[in-house]
């Protein structure tokens, strides 16, 4: 999701924050447009942005299991000022595999300064079972939708029922 995009969901998620843990009053800011999201392996992760009295009064509202992630190894807490969410469990959300794929177009990516390096980037459209299609671009001829299917796939389906799932878009 590019910037532009992000920005309009953004204070949507602050609002989802707010209806999730009752908390009351929130006034939206221009600065809600630049908290950061993420979603990546099953999990939404969100940093709020600190320097904005109204976001930390709302992270500090916001029950410590939902704060931090454990380290790998050790179990220490870190990133304890992120907030992470199980997406399947907050959204509802069911995954949908995809159905087949095509490949429906090339680019040539040239490298003027050392021609050998140039590289084709190959567009797929991966149509799911519930008759969508999803765009998809990379380096590869050939589309495994085994690989795909593992982090790609599913993190771009999480998304979109994330934008479809929050409410109207907040006025700032």
């Amino acid at each position: 999701m590019n910037i532009i995009e992000c920005d309009k969901y953004s204070p949507m998620l602050i609002d989802w924050l707010c209806d999730k843990f009752q908390f009351k009053g929130f006034n939206h800011h221009f600065s809600d447009k630049f908290i950061r999201w993420n979603i990546w392996d099953g999990e939404l992760s969100i940093i709020l942005d600190f320097r904005q009295e109204g976001q930390v009064t709302l992270f500090d509202h916001i029950p410590s299991q939902y704060k931090g992630v454990p380290q790998q190894g050790t179990g220490v807490m870190v990133n304890l000022k992120t907030l992470y969410f199980d997406f399947a469990t907050e959204f509802n959300y069911v995954p949908l595999p995809p159905v087949s794929s095509k490949q429906v177009g090339k680019y040539l990516c040239k490298d003027h300064e050392s021609p050998s390096d140039s590289f084709w980037i190959y567009t797929y459209h991966v149509t799911i079972e519930d008759g969508s299609i999803v765009e998809y671009s990379c380096q590869t001829e050939r589309l495994d939708l085994k690989d795909y299917n593992k982090y790609t796939l599913p993190a771009t389906l999480m998304e979109r029922h994330l934008v479809n799932s929050l409410t109207a878009p907040v006025t700032l």
